[in-house]
């Protein structure tokens, strides 16, 4: 079965229990069960966890964490290295006040590469973002 990354976010005036952000990232877990990660805002700062396996255990020991915007995502790898523990694994930071999830492909790779300073090599599209709007100050 083909499929893509599963992307979530939450945005409410009234605080978000993680508990459920977190069940509702996991009924989108199918869409890929590689790795997961969570961003969210809480006491002035940008937070993130995120690490290689499913919803569940990754989160298992946060659940009571108040916010009033979460974004969340489950890789399904199709690009990079599924073993390296690190790359790909979304929420992407761009600043310590930006934070991003992606799900798709970037056909003009050679152009963006061409206007990054910092010529990281790597073939994961989320990171070519990461720098593109690094480089245009989009924080």
């Amino acid at each position: 079965m083909k499929t893509e990354c599963g992307v979530l976010c939450k945005i409410s005036k009234q605080n978000i229990l993680s508990k459920d952000f977190i069940e509702s990232l996991e009924k989108i877990q199918h869409r890929g069960q590689d790795a997961c990660g969570i961003a969210f805002y809480k006491n002035k700062k940008i937070e993130c966890i995120k690490s290689k396996g499913k919803v569940q255990p990754v989160f298992e020991n946060y659940s009571t964490i108040y916010s009033k915007c979460f974004i969340g995502h489950t890789r399904y790898t199709t690009s990079g290295n599924n073993t390296k523990a690190s790359e790909g694994i979304q929420p992407i930071e761009v600043s310590d006040t930006c934070y991003f999830v992606f799900n798709g492909n970037i056909l003009s790779e050679d152009e963006i590469r061409t206007i990054l300073e910092d010529k990281k090599t790597t073939s994961l599209d989320t990171y070519k973002i990461s720098g593109f709007l690094k480089y245009n100050n989009f924080d």
